[in-house]
């Protein structure tokens, strides 16, 4: 992708990136133009594009506050943590919320024409929230319904959630969290937010592969996801993965265990055929231990057969 190109994607995320710092005079929705003004004019004159993406990315951390995430994520159990663990979760869901809203607002936003966004409407309570309603223009033509839900602390404007289409980011990542936790321990929940917090934080997004039933084949997506993968590891030779894979509850454990294990054979095969050293790849098989998805169909099936690579602390 040539400078032009490259600079094009990025002011498209931009554009749909909630507000950043703002005075406690400044409503949510004159910060999001303010935001908009400052990202677009940082894009437009920056000599280095991947630097100017880093300094989007590191605007979008400050944005956004992990700590009401947090509490959610927790619920009751949140009182029973110490304030360093408190702290650190916060941090690690702010990093991971960020993230996951940058990657979604890149997938849907239309390539070749700046999306048509639109506040519907703003609303701000007396105790210092405020829900910012929008919607633009997908790519595939469809209209897309974005609402960030925003606070008010220290004199300034942040995220604590954005709901998509009626999806809570938020929500997404707290139901995950509680299945961790009970398929697992906490502390085993913890280290693999802490893992998907380090790889997002080292700008590199997890690698999500996804199998046909019975399949250990690759397809074209996931190899192009891996490949990557595979690239950024290239120039960072430090780094390690790892391979986290998954089957649907379909079948035995037994069997699912072993059809897991052959997803995960293939994609370190892969990234090994890719230039990436063996030993900087681990593995884990979940088989259908932790399924995403507990409807009985198809749709709900495909999301479950899925191996994860993300970088290991």
């Amino acid at each position: 992708m040539n400078v032009h190109g490259m600079l094009t994607r990025l002011a498209l995320v931009v554009l749909l990136l909630a507000p950043t710092a703002a005075s406690p005079q400044t409503s949510p929705g004159a910060t999001l133009s303010d935001f908009i003004t400052h990202a677009s004019r940082l894009l437009r004159e920056a000599a280095d594009p991947r630097e100017a993406w880093q300094e989007v990315q590191r605007l979008g951390g400050d944005l956004f506050d992990g700590q009401p995430a947090a509490r959610r994520t927790l619920g009751p159990a949140w009182e029973q943590r110490t304030e360093p663990e408190r702290a650190e979760l916060s941090s690690m869901l702010g990093a991971i919320l960020s993230h996951a809203y940058l990657e979604i607002a890149r997938a849907r936003l239309p390539r070749d024409r700046p999306p048509e966004m639109r506040v519907l409407a703003e609303d701000v309570t007396r105790e210092g929230t405020a829900t910012v309603r929008t919607s633009f223009h997908a790519r595939d033509g469809s209209d897309v319904r974005l609402d960030y839900l925003m606070g008010s602390a220290a004199g300034r404007w942040r995220v604590q959630d954005v709901v998509i289409d009626g999806v809570s980011v938020v929500e997404n990542y707290r139901a995950q969290f509680a299945r961790m936790v009970r398929t697992s321990s906490y502390d085993e929940a913890l280290e693999r937010l802490r893992r998907l917090a380090f790889s997002t934080s080292a700008g590199v997004t997890p690698v999500v592969a996804y199998f046909g039933s019975g399949a250990t084949e690759l397809t074209p997506a996931a190899r192009v996801e891996l490949d990557r993968m595979a690239a950024w590891l290239a120039g960072h030779e430090d780094a390690r993965v790892l391979v986290e894979s998954h089957a649907d509850q379909r079948g035995t454990v037994a069997g699912n265990e072993a059809l897991a294990a052959q997803r995960a054979t293939t994609v370190r095969r892969y990234l090994v055929g890719r230039g990436v050293a063996d030993d900087r790849i681990g593995a884990t098989i979940r088989g259908d231990r932790e399924p995403v998805c507990r409807e009985r169909s198809e749709a709900c099936w495909a999301q479950n057969r899925r191996v994860v690579v993300s970088l290991s602390p």
